[in-house]
């Protein structure tokens, strides 16, 4: 048996948005200014609870990929 990788949050949350077409500034109603999505997708900026929350609730990504991560603050 072979553990299976925790996925890296940011990474999915950038391949849903390819996936739905959707650009940095399709986030920015949910999430703050396309400067602050920038860096939140560049990992410059922490990944929050209450983004991973709208991230999960208008994405579709399920809570467990952003809970198991290491980096939520």
């Amino acid at each position: 048996h072979f553990p299976i990788p925790k996925p890296d949050p940011i990474a999915v949350v950038k391949q849903k948005m390819e996936e739905e077409g959707l650009k940095n500034k399709d986030l920015t109603e949910w999430i703050g200014s396309k400067s602050y999505v920038s860096s939140l997708l560049s990992g410059k900026k922490p990944l929050t609870l209450k983004i991973a929350k709208v991230l999960h609730q208008k994405l579709g990504i399920p809570a467990e990929v952003f809970l198991a991560w290491d980096r939520l603050e």
